[in-house]
């Protein structure tokens, strides 16, 4: 895991990123024109939305001495599938009242070469999150009005209209939201071209599901209960967009552990009893499959657990994380 502070304007926190790239020789191949002018479309999509995450593309240009096109590519159209597990627990069922969001990112060991970013942008919100070279983007994070994120890939049917990943839509809720309303409000309002989920909370206790794709959007309040997404799409309106050609390793067992796991709790939910189902291999939450010489390696590779209300979580990290792998503090 490698860890980055980055502090001030938008284009100042890119430019800071550049020179990062560029000290370390990281080379972007170009693109091809097909994938220069959907990143082209994509960016106005942006920047209607958010227009300081196009300044912070051209920062990290200028810093890196790259070609704004390929930044903008790799920034806006590079995605990923990772099979990942999210929850949230709402307040009342958790030890001390406070809220408490978890989330396993289970990828290829490719991908144990992580960034951990505590992010102070100017005139927005301070955050911390992580994310696989996704430049301006997050695959998850909490930010200092206590409002987490975490999104976890689906594979679901697609068409050639223009759309944002969804770390660009994800970052942007870090940046922005002092609350899962807000944070809804804005997810619904971008375009989104790969098919996912997204949990959010905050530190109130509510939670959302966000489930989107090309063709619509679906958002579900859960009161009451667990709030936990895992590689595909539950509501009905969602569903005919799951690809079932395509399904994420065991996503179905491990939405419905979470949810036996939850119900069978007859007291209030301690942080330590979280820790332990996510990083169980025998129940499917902790993917631990290594790599065979007939398949590949499919991990977790990093797992937090944040109370909300809190600038900080508690991480562990590996390939993969086991029973005996510890939860270290982070702080922003």
């Amino acid at each position: 895991m490698f860890q980055v502070t980055l502090r001030g304007s938008h284009y100042e926190i890119g430019r800071q990123y550049g020179m990062l790239l560029k000290n370390k020789g990281i080379k972007y191949p170009r693109p091809t024109d097909v994938a220069i002018r959907f990143a082209a479309k994509v960016e106005q999509e942006v920047a209607n939305l958010v227009p300081e995450l196009i300044e912070e593309i051209q920062g990290i240009t200028d810093g890196s001495g790259f070609d704004f096109e390929i930044i903008r590519t790799f920034a806006l159209t590079v995605g990923r599938s990772p099979a990942c597990t999210i929850l949230a627990i709402p307040g009342q069922y958790t030890v001390d009242g406070h809220p408490i969001f978890a989330r396993n990112y289970d990828a290829t060991p490719t991908f144990q070469d992580f960034t951990l970013y505590r992010t102070y942008p100017k005139k927005h919100l301070a955050h911390m999150g992580c994310c696989f070279d996704m430049l301006v983007g997050r695959e998850d994070g909490l930010n200092e009005a206590g409002v987490a994120i975490a999104v976890a890939g689906v594979h679901g049917l697609y068409t050639d209209a223009p759309g944002v990943w969804d770390h660009i839509p994800l970052r942007a809720v870090l940046d922005h939201c002092t609350s899962v309303d807000q944070a809804v409000a804005l997810l619904k309002q971008f375009p989104h071209f790969w098919t996912k989920n997204f949990l959010v909370a905050d530190t109130k206790g509510h939670i959302a599901i966000i489930e989107a794709a090309q063709q619509r959007i679906s958002v579900h309040y859960p009161q009451n209960e667990i709030g936990a997404i895992t590689n595909h799409f539950v509501s009905s309106s969602m569903q005919p967009f799951n690809d079932s050609n395509r399904t994420m390793p065991q996503t179905h067992h491990r939405l419905q552990i979470l949810k036996d796991w939850f119900q069978q709790q007859t007291n209030v939910i301690k942080i330590s009893q979280i820790k332990r189902i996510l990083k169980n291999p025998k129940t499917g939450i902790c993917s631990n499959n290594l790599e065979t010489s007939t398949q590949k390696g499919f991990l977790t590779i990093w797992s937090w657990i944040a109370k909300l209300g809190n600038r900080s979580f508690e991480m562990a990290t590996g390939t993969p994380i086991t029973l005996s792998s510890r939860y270290k503090s982070y702080s922003f």
